[in-house]
């Protein structure tokens, strides 16, 4: 299993297999809803090894998360159906020209991402964009070094648990570029490299802290107005009571779960919501906070 040096914050690690059930397994994955693929995360998954002994996982590595965010690729966040049927083509083709499969996991500890503004833990809010924004430079970055631009396929989802956040990453070539190498001196089959440069993963690693950090300083700056100035003062501030807001609030409340555990964000219970929390937080900020956002 290639991995590199450990930066402080986040863990890459990557396997490959050529197993057809396991491509299989995969591409009905694909076609599961978000909360779905979490639970099911174990079927398609070379991880599922590390399953009976802890001490085998990578650090931090939870493969039963408690949901999933939605697949995305290297230009979209989501998924048509008509995109997932031309993914799933694409890894069948893989199947049948006998490509690797790459899974790869981005681990990041709760603190680093914390730290940067990427992640909130009272909330349960994460910066999704910025995650799939650092996925997809690493992702170039690996297909540069590894010389699989245009030639390489990968989808990947964020997934949550309370250990850390991570992004799954699955990766094929429809088409292998790479040379083909004998199994073992005793079996003259050949079969396509799968592994990778360990300089390739300190590099997508880099390119994943670099992106984080250097970003940090703007990001703080508006963490710390949405926390200690608009959370702080909506916490004090009655919007059942505020004529100008009752309207909204009410709309907003009846449609919510009953089971106020349910309450998060970024939990797919609320994903009908979302338009809605939206719309109110806008109406918030611009009636009482829309000096914060010049």
């Amino acid at each position: 299993m290639p991995e590199g040096k450990a930066t402080p914050g986040v863990i890459l690690t990557s396997k490959y297999v050529f197993s057809q059930q396991k491509f299989s397994e995969y591409i009905n994955y694909i076609d599961r809803p978000s909360a779905a693929r979490s639970n099911a995360y174990g079927l398609y998954s070379v991880y599922a090894d590390y399953m009976g002994n802890p001490k085998k996982r990578p650090p931090g590595f939870n493969p039963e998360s408690e949901k999933a965010s939605s697949l995305f690729t290297t230009t979209k966040d989501q998924l048509t159906a008509k995109e997932k049927k031309e993914l799933k083509h694409q890894f069948e083709i893989a199947q049948k020209n006998d490509s690797p499969m790459w899974q790869q996991v981005i681990s990041f500890t709760d603190e680093f991402l914390e730290k940067y503004g990427l992640y909130d833990r009272a909330s349960g809010r994460l910066d999704e964009d910025q995650i799939r924004n650092v996925t997809r430079l690493a992702m170039q970055e690996e297909m540069k070094n590894e010389k699989m631009d245009g030639a390489a396929v990968w989808s990947a989802a964020i997934h949550y648990n309370t250990d850390n956040i991570h992004v799954h990453i699955a990766v094929v070539e429809p088409y292998p570029t790479r040379k083909r190498k004998e199994i073992s001196a005793s079996v003259k089959e050949k079969q396509f490299k799968g592994n990778m440069n360990p300089k390739t993963f300190a590099k997508m690693k880099s390119k994943i802290v670099n992106n984080i950090v250097d970003r940090s300083p703007e990001l703080q700056k508006i963490n710390n107005i949405i926390r200690k100035d608009i959370v702080a003062e909506k916490r004090s501030h009655s919007s059942y009571r505020d004529a100008k807001l009752r309207g909204a609030f009410l709309n907003l409340y009846r449609r919510l779960p009953s089971d106020k555990r349910l309450w998060n964000y970024n939990m797919n219970a609320l994903q009908p919501v979302r338009p809605a929390i939206n719309q109110f937080t806008k109406l918030y900020i611009d009636l009482y906070h829309k000096k914060d956002f010049p």
